[in-house]
């Protein structure tokens, strides 16, 4: 359990850890109120039975002398009213307490949120590649709540109810120290037997918990993402089923959680209970008086009162720093690895010249098989060099070579004769990448265009002009709301979607255009409109169009062949054509619509 705290506290950015060291002198004192508060409900009690003893008590006694003598009730009355302004004073403290540690609680479970997606986006492609994004979506949202929520919350609150335990029952040991003795030792022990009895279930049950609930999410996602599918394929309950027995999973875990974790609470509230009626019995075995034997009753109902929710909060807040193990662990082990990740190369590029592809070969593992076999390919600055290739072929793979989101296994890609090792972020920055599908974000035409742009920083005339060049100025004048309209209610074509991602990708005025089967969708006439568009552009923008079909490639300068990772033909349009059969029979295969 030490160790799942001492992993949570390294997650806390190092800003806020005052903040969370300052709450401990807070907590301290809320605990030493609490104690005094069960002082004062038995001075109170003691002062009803016998109001003369009123003035042996340090306060009250102090401001009795002051005053002019009164009556036994006006005594009671004194007292009460004293007792209820401490109580008003403790509580309004403690909404501060709460307050400031909430406030604690949730910018650091934000902060660390933020770390974690920002060290995401920073990871290496083949960490994207290796995991599910739905996994990620949980770690960074449910997981790093679950770990301030039940680990590093619980840690304070075991913190306060501990000191405000000990202090009340330091004030039971004031008042009767052999019934107290046995009570607490009794306690301990019985709290130390069932905390170690439920330890392994509550570890077990968190890493259970944390792989069904992201599990479920999953299942949501695909099941919800898939309707469309789902619904002209009438498969609607198969899927609804396996989401559900994932949800029933989930369900169960929490469940079983829930009766381990009820299980010391019973337990400890039965004991404190029956420690009660023991305190009675031998009080009233040894003679004693109403006047002695009610107040001290009252003192242990009150304690009772308090020390029963403690020690109950205390073991289940254990059992709570055992569950949030596993989102520890994930999240620790995420943050670590993502750590070690070497900086980003800042050499400045300019691509003046040519882009060169040398020897290039690439495996996804070390001994895995390779996707591309000694790839060599010479993109000019200016040049529109299109790729094609069936199904397989590793265009995809290629085209994530060239622009810097994988290194190759063999070889070398040099940009104006810089090896792009050391200048991949800024080679990218003269990037327009526009993928096969193209995901766009709920949010409205203007900030799908304008993609990660801060709202006051997004340039008005820029989102038009990407918007014109990718032929949806119909479109956008047609909406009454215009760049404001919201995508989910345009219910965008397949082709309007993939214009929406190429004017996402001109917006960066970018020096290179990577299409990556991304016209797919395109009628002919729209395809050929925007490749006249785009010839217009000032100074040229340079183009490596992917694609499975010809068609899409005519335009361009120079097409290289791909079949299995290999290079099996370079030439125009019209001499591939020519001289090639495989590019014959891409050229038969019917367009898409």
């Amino acid at each position: 359990m030490l160790g799942t705290l001492r992993r949570a506290l390294a997650l806390l950015p190092p800003e806020m850890r005052g903040r969370w060291a300052a709450l401990v002198p807070l907590l301290v004192l809320t605990a030493v109120l609490e104690a005094a508060s069960a002082a004062a409900v038995f001075a109170l009690v003691r002062v009803v039975a016998d109001p003369a003893h009123a003035a042996a008590m340090p306060v009250v006694g102090a401001i009795l002398r002051e005053l002019p003598p009164i009556e036994p009730s006006g005594t009671i009355v004194l007292v009460a009213a004293l007792v209820g302004l401490f109580f008003a004073a403790k509580n309004a403290l403690g909404v501060f307490t709460a307050w400031a540690q909430a406030r604690c609680l949730q910018d650091a479970t934000a902060a660390t949120s933020v770390a974690l997606v920002r060290a995401y986006l920073a990871a290496p492609w083949r960490f994207h590649l290796a995991r599910r994004s739905t996994d990620l979506v949980h770690d960074a949202h449910q997981a790093v709540d679950r770990i301030y929520r039940t680990v590093m919350a619980t840690a304070l609150g075991i913190l306060t109810e501990g000191l405000v335990a000990l202090g009340i029952v330091a004030v039971l040991l004031a008042a009767a120290a052999p019934a107290t003795v046995v009570a607490v030792t009794v306690l301990l022990a019985l709290s130390f037997v069932l905390v170690r009895v439920t330890r392994g279930a509550l570890v077990r049950l968190g890493a259970r918990f944390d792989r069904a609930s992201a599990m479920a999410l999953r299942r949501a996602q695909q099941v919800l993402g898939a309707v469309k599918e789902l619904k002209i394929l009438g498969r609607e309950r198969g899927a609804l089923e396996v989401y559900a027995t994932d949800r029933r999973a989930l369900a169960d875990v929490g469940a079983r959680y829930s009766g381990v974790s009820s299980i010391p609470r019973l337990v400890v509230e039965m004991v404190f209970v029956c420690g009660a009626l023991v305190v009675v019995i031998v009080l009233t075995a040894r003679g004693g008086t109403a006047a002695e034997t009610v107040p001290l009753l009252g003192l242990y109902a009150y304690a009772g009162f308090r020390v029963i929710p403690s020690a109950n909060r205390i073991i289940w807040m254990i059992g709570e720093m055992r569950y949030g193990t596993a989102a520890v662990d994930r999240v620790s082990r995420d943050l670590r690895a993502l750590a070690e990740t070497p900086p980003a190369p800042t050499r400045a590029c300019t691509f003046d010249d040519r882009l060169v592809v040398e020897g290039v070969s690439f495996a996804h593992d070390a001994d895995g098989r390779s996707v591309l076999h000694d790839v060599d390919i010479v993109l000019r600055r200016g040049e529109w060099l299109g790729v094609v290739g069936a199904t397989g072929a590793g265009k995809s793979t290629l085209v994530d070579l060239v622009v810097g989101l994988l290194e190759p296994t063999h070889g070398r890609i040099t940009v104006d004769g810089v090896d792009l090792r050391r200048c991949a972020p800024a080679w990218q920055r003269l990037i327009g990448y526009v993928p096969q599908s193209v995901f766009l974000v709920d949010d409205t035409l203007r900030r799908n265009v304008a993609l990660g742009v801060p709202d006051g920083d997004i340039d008005e005339s820029r989102v038009r002009t990407a918007l014109r060049l990718a032929q949806l100025e119909p479109l956008v004048s047609s909406l009454p709301a215009g760049l404001d309209t919201p995508v989910r209610d345009l219910r965008l074509s397949g082709g309007e979607r993939q214009r929406v991602g190429i004017a996402r990708a001109l917006y960066g005025e970018p020096r290179v255009l990577v299409f990556d089967e991304a016209t797919s969708a395109l009628d002919g006439a729209t395809e050929a409109a925007l490749a006249d568009a785009l010839r217009t552009l000032q100074g040229g923008v340079t183009m490596l169009l992917v694609a499975h079909r010809t068609t899409s490639v005519r335009r361009c300068d120079r097409v290289v062949m791909l079949h299995e990772g290999r290079i099996v033909d370079t030439g125009s349009v019209d001499e591939l054509a020519a001289r090639s059969a495989e590019f014959r029979a891409l050229a038969a295969m019917p367009d898409e619509p």
